[in-house]
């Protein structure tokens, strides 16, 4: 099955694009398809979204509008949106 994945600020930035499409197998989670993401995107993902496999506290997930976990199960045609935190003032 094939979701959409809006991408921001840095994420976006190192990878070039602000939405990409990305391929799980069915009954595959949040966290599935960021580690598919992390294989095509490792330097991104390594350095704005994961650390050790897990992801950074720092990143909040909405699937189709909803704010979810990592375990949330997805289905063909979702909308990921991967919200890094900003800092700064």
């Amino acid at each position: 099955m094939e979701i959409q994945v809006t991408l921001t600020t840095q994420v976006k930035a190192a990878v070039g694009e602000d939405v990409v499409s990305v391929v799980v197998d069915d009954g595959a989670s949040v966290m599935d398809a960021i580690h598919k993401l992390a294989t095509l995107h490792p330097e991104a993902f390594d350095r704005y979204v994961l650390t050790n496999g897990q992801l950074l506290p720092s990143i909040l997930l909405s699937l189709n509008d909803n704010q979810v976990d990592s375990t949330a199960v997805l289905a063909d045609g979702d909308q990921l949106l991967l919200l890094s935190a900003i800092s700064g003032g």
